[in-house]
Order: C-alpha cells, then sequence, then structure tokens
C-alpha cells in the first residue's frame, strides 16, 4: 500500500509504503532490529508486552502470532472473549513476526497477554505482580463526557498513579486520542471539549483519561516520516486526528509522538466482508494513535531489551521514560509542545544512548534524599547539544474536582540545572497552550535542559523544593553529547600491590583512584581500562594520555601499568589469549573463537572510539556480523564477568 505524503521542492508527488515497516521506519525502530545498522539484533524474545482494548481481543490464532519467538505469542488473560479487528491490529503493531513482510511488528518475538479494558486498573495492579515492564492502552475518551476530564487530573486518574509510584520498572503507554478536529475552528462536530482551559485557542485541551497520568506515557501520531541520505527526517507532520494537550495545570501533554498513520497490520476478519469471515491471514490499514501507541509500546520493548543485554537488570519506568523523552527528534515549535510533547519518538538514539555509557553518554539511576544536592561535571563533546535530563515517578494526587483547575499537581518537585561560569541553562516548560519558555518548571516530572554550541567542561546539578518523604524520591539522570575523554595523566613510580593512584592529574603514591574512571586490578598491577595506552619507555614511569574520542590516532585498548615496557606488552598478550578472530581481515562477517566457554560481552569501537555493535556473550565462539560497517580499522574488546578485559584489531574490508 502506498500513499501520498508530501511534495519535493520540484513539485513531484512523494509516496510513501503504508505499513507497520514504514511505522518503523519513522521512528527508528528498524534500526534496532536485525539488520538494523546498529547491529543490535533485538527482536522482544521473551519479553511480554500487556495490552488492554476497549472492543475485544485479538484474534489468537492469526500467523503472525507464531514463529520463532514461540508458537500461540498472544494470550488472552481475560473472560472476555469477543474478537476484534482493533485489538489484532494493535498486538500485530507490537509483536507480529512478519509472515508478510510489510506488517512486521516492532518487537517480533515478543509475548503478548491481552485484556478488556472493563477492570484494567485491578488487572493493571496483577500484571504489576508477573513483573510487568510495559502495557499499551489504546483507547481514550471520545467527545461529550464532562469537560473536566480534557487536561484535568481526576480521581480516574489517581488509582493507576498510585500502582505506577508503587511499581518502579513499569510504564503504562496510552493513546492521546483521537479528537484533533473535534473543535470550532476545524469545523467538525460534535466539538470534543467545549470548556477548554484557553476559550481563544479551542483546538487545544482534548486529552482525557490514562493520557493525563504524571507517571504514564501519553502519544500522539505523525503521518510517516521520511530520511535524507544523513539520517535526518525530511519533515514530521502530525496526523490531523491527533489529540492535543496539555494538561490544565500545564504539564506537557501528549509526552511523544509515534507513527499510526495508514498502518498496515493484522486483521481477525477479512477486510470489507459483510457478514464478516473470520480470518487467520488478513491484514488491513488503519490510522490513529491506537496505531501510534504499540508502535511506540513495541519499540520500548526494544531498548529494555537492549538495555538487559549490557546490565544484570532492566530499567526503571522513570529511566525509560526519560530515554524515550530526552531522545526524541524536535518536531513543531522548538522544544516542547502540547501537539507533538518532546518530539518524535527515536528509538536509534535512545539505543545508541545506552550503547555510549561511558563514551558519550551517562545513564544514572539515583536517589535524592530530602536537602540533599546532587552535581557532577561532564564535558562537551564539542560537536553536538548537551542534553541533560531527570526523570521521576511521582506520587499520586492531588486530584482536580473543578475544570480547568491550573493548580500544579506535582507532589515532588526536584530541580535540574546546568552551570557554565556563571551562566546557568533552566529548562523546558511551557508557559501556555501553544507557548514555552526555558525557566523553571514546577509542573513536570520530568526536565530537560539544552545546551547548544555547548563547549568545554558544565556542573549538572539535582535539587529540589519543599520536603522530600524520609526515603528521598528515586530519579534517573541522563546526559548526551559529552565526552569522557581527558588528557595528561601521569602515572609516577612503579606500581605495586600495596599501592594506588589519582588518575585525575599528576599523582603521587598513596592517593585513591578517581571513582569516575573504569579502574580494575589484576594481581599486583593496575588496569586502566577502554581508552588508555602507554607513551615513554623508562622503568618505573609511565604516561597514561586519552586520544580525543573524535580524533584518535591510536588504538584505544586496556593498559596494564607495570614496570616496564616489557611486562605491559606481555600482560596484554596473555590476556588477548582468551580469543581469536577469524577471517582476519573480515568482509561482512567473523567469528570469535574463545579458549574456553566466555560469559561477558563484547563490544566493537571505530577509531573515533564510537561504539557501533555491543552484544552478550555466554558460549565458546560467536558469530558477528559487521555488514552495514565501513570499511576500516576497528578494536573488538571482550569484558568478563570475571574481570578479564582483552582487545584486539580488526580490519574490514
Amino acid at each position: 500500500l502506498y500513499s501520498l505524503s508530501f511534495f519535493d521542492s520540484n513539485g513531484n508527488p512523494v509516496y510513501v509504503t503504508t505499513s507497520n515497516e514504514s511505522a518503523a521506519v519513522s521512528t527508528q525502530t528498524n534500526q534496532l532490529k536485525t539488520g538494523g545498522e546498529l547491529g543490535l539484533n533485538l527482536s522482544g524474545q521473551g519479553l511480554v508486552c500487556y495490552v488492554w482494548e476497549a472492543n475485544g481481543v485479538p484474534r489468537l490464532t492469526h500467523q503472525e502470532f507464531d514463529g520463532p519467538g514461540g508458537q500461540n505469542r498472544v494470550s488472552n488473560g481475560d473472560t472476555f472473549t469477543s474478537v476484534s479487528n482493533h485489538a489484532t491490529h494493535v498486538a500485530g503493531t507490537i509483536c507480529a513476526y512478519g509472515f508478510q513482510n510489510s506488517a512486521q511488528g516492532m518487537a517480533p518475538n515478543a509475548l503478548i497477554e491481552v485484556f478488556e479494558s472493563g477492570n484494567h486498573l485491578s488487572e493493571v495492579a496483577d500484571s504489576v505482580l508477573k513483573g510487568a515492564l510495559i502495557s499499551n492502552h489504546s483507547y481514550a475518551y471520545g467527545t461529550g463526557v464532562n469537560p473536566l476530564f480534557y487536561g484535568g487530573y481526576t480521581g480516574g486518574e489517581v488509582p493507576f498513579d498510585e500502582v505506577l509510584f508503587d511499581a518502579p520498572y513499569y510504564l503504562l503507554v496510552t493513546a492521546a486520542g483521537n479528537l484533533g478536529r473535534k473543535d470550532p475552528l476545524s469545523g467538525e462536530t460534535p466539538t470534543a471539549n467545549t470548556n477548554p482551559i484557553d476559550p481563544t485557542k479551542p483546538q487545544y485541551d482534548k486529552i482525557a483519561g490514562l493520557g493525563m497520568l504524571k507517571n504514564g506515557l501519553t502519544v500522539a501520531n505523525a503521518q510517516d516520516v521520511q530520511y535524507d541520505t544523513s539520517g535526518n527526517p525530511i519533515s514530521i507532520i502530525i496526523t490531523n486526528t491527533s489529540s492535543q494537550g496539555p494538561a490544565d495545570d500545564l504539564r506537557i501533554k501528549p509526552d511523544v509522538t509515534g507513527n499510526g498513520y495508514f498502518v498496515n497490520s493484522s486483521v481477525a476478519f477479512v477486510p470489507l466482508s459483510n457478514p464478516l469471515i473470520a480470518s487467520n491471514n488478513s491484514y488491513d490499514s488503519y490510522t490513529g494513535t491506537s496505531m501510534s501507541a504499540p508502535n511506540v509500546s513495541g519499540s520500548l520493548l526494544l531498548l529494555q531489551e537492549h538495555y538487559r543485554n549490557l546490565n544484570p537488570f532492566y530499567m526503571r519506568s522513570s529511566t525509560l521514560k526519560g530515554l524515550a523523552l530526552h531522545t526524541a527528534t524536535d518536531a513543531g515549535m522548538t522544544g516542547p509542545d502540547a501537539i507533538f510533547g518532546w518530539g518524535l519518538l527515536n528509538a536509534r538514539f535512545a539505543a545508541a544512548t545506552i550503547s555510549n555509557v561511558g563514551i558519550n553518554s551517562k545513564i544514572e539511576e539515583n536517589t535524592l534524599m530530602n536537602g540533599q544536592t546532587y552535581s557532577i561535571t561532564v564535558n562537551s563533546d564539542g560537536l553536538n547539544p548537551l542534553k541533560a535530563s531527570i526523570s521521576w515517578t511521582d506520587p499520586a494526587g492531588p486530584l482536580h474536582t473543578i475544570t480547568n483547575n491550573t493548580a500544579p499537581m506535582l507532589v515532588n518537585d526536584l530541580d535540574l540545572r546546568v552551570v557554565k561560569n556563571t551562566t546557568t541553562f533552566m529548562p523546558w516548560r511551557l508557559t501556555a497552550v501553544d507557548a514555552n519558555a526555558t525557566a523553571d518548571n514546577n509542573r513536570d516530572p520530568f526536565e530537560r535542559v539544552d545546551v547548544e554550541n555547548a563547549s568545554g567542561s558544565y556542573t549538572i546539578t539535582v535539587t529540589h523544593k519543599g520536603t522530600l518523604p524520609a526515603n528521598g524520591q528515586r530519579y534517573s539522570l541522563i546526559v548526551t553529547g559529552i565526552s569522557n575523554c581527558q588528557s595528561d595523566l601521569a602515572i609516577v613510580d612503579p606500581v605495586n600491590i600495596s599501592t594506588t593512584y589519582n588518575v585525575i592529574n599528576t599523582i603521587t603514591a598513596n592517593s585513591t583512584i578517581g571513582q569516575n574512571l573504569d579502574v580494575n586490578y589484576l594481581g599486583n598491577q593496575i588496569i586502566l581500562q577502554d581508552g588508555f595506552y602507554t607513551t615513554g619507555t623508562t622503568t618505573g614511569e609511565f604516561l597514561a594520555a586519552v586520544e580525543n574520542c573524535e580524533q584518535a590516532t591510536a588504538f584505544r585498548q586496556p593498559v596494564y601499568v607495570a614496570e616496564s615496557v616489557e611486562s605491559v606488552n606481555n600482560t596484554i598478550d596473555d590476556q588477548n589469549d582468551i580469543f581469536n578472530i577469524y577471517p582476519n581481515p573480515a568482509s561482512d562477517s567473523f567469528r570469535i573463537d574463545f579458549s574456553k566457554k566466555v560469559k561477558g560481552i563484547v563490544r566493537i569501537y571505530n577509531l573515533k572510539g564510537q561504539l557501533v555493535l555491543s552484544s552478550p556473550i555466554n558460549e565458546t565462539n560467536k558469530e558477528i556480523n559487521l555488514y552495514n560497517q565501513k570499511s576500516g580499522i576497528y578494536l573488538v574488546t571482550i569484558a568478563t564477568d570475571d574481570g578479564i578485559v582483552a582487545t584486539k584489531k580488526l580490519i574490514k574490508n
């Protein structure tokens, strides 16, 4: 299926495919899947997305719900058995295997447990006990409801936020609704909100219900997005049916935008059949936030999979939500707005942010105690905007009982600031339904500070207003556009088992190792990992230095600081004996053979120090595909769970 997207500068029509495939391209989720540029090969294997539907359940026997991820991957957790096209379509967008290639879901090996929405609160609470990470809710209020609910934080939302606050790893994703044209300016009747927060701008204030949760993720709907050869979006256009926010207290709603524009996915009945003909292999195209929400839900499931591949645990929901908002591609006005939220989901940037932690990004999960100030200093990479954000799951309440109540609904008000010299950079916030600014934000449980044309060092500080609970407030900190490169680091005197060193500046014995550097011990030697190399030739004195990440001319490899150059080289050789690469040089793929079964992580860097691929290992050999990487020299680093780190050079033809 194809539809007209836009006309180019010469007046020629540009058509786009309308499918789950194009939804994945729009949010760049395709780059996380098999064949994607990031080389992650994510599929959602073994992960469950919980789905609530308003008018039926999916056809469980549809062919798209089988495949290598397992047979019958969609199950009914409810007593409600009426089958619907809508539910089957939503489930397909999340997890369709791809028997019809263009209909493959975002997480094609994932599982789904589906429920009818009549008892969604109690069922959501039960799913949390099962370890739920993500749920999708493709239903929203229509027209004809009390204006209190549009933009309001009412008794319907409070109990859900209570569940979300008590379940730190569970994120609820919901559709913003399809009331975008239901206002006097558009001319469609009936009008959705007859008493909008700004009567002079009745096109706003149309999101209600679960879309008003403080701790949920509300998704708007954009048309298909095309990218230029540099990977930049040509244009991002909202669909005219996507409901507009914000919340009555000017919280930013929707939160983020997905793609749900003429999405081709699985359906339960043969299209246009009358009477309905049941089918296990039919497909149809639908438009709406009901489609953009599962586009986002399935994509977030892959981000959790990627994070878990590199860490012993999943992300908190505040981290996952914060990551989606931090890395979203800006659309509409500069900064957040009440139409796109923080912009179009950018799964590629989000995944790269996870991959590059410790290189040019930072993800921390912290707790701020009452009266505490948390500060870190970071160095800009001098190339990209420096972005810092905090996200937290806020306690529920207080609720709205009057229409258009503008009082802040935020309970625990954390504050983010970025400072350089005497300049303080403030977070974004909405100042009206159609305006924003950088200023103190006492409305949103997410704050982001953007520093354009950043250079040099910045101090990032997290504080709070008022009084926090005795156990503090959990929050997530994400920073991108930074460099962990340093220079002029000297280690003086022979290293032995009783001596430690500060590697921040020139040091002497009996100092302390810097907490922000990756340093391990091996016997009586100190190991400076990932990016350090040695210069100098005199016994007992070595210069440890790190090349600029974007202009590296030396291999980024571990350095074993010892009493002589010979012992340094011997130690590296001994560690590197744990694996071999074949063939080398390689074309599209190569194999890593280990001397014994190894459990850990393999990471591959280019000579700029950029991570191009990472993958868990728990085997005696592993096949790696680099077909989408340029020819050149790469560094293959193995980090085992028992503390061994080894690096070898790979040449790709």
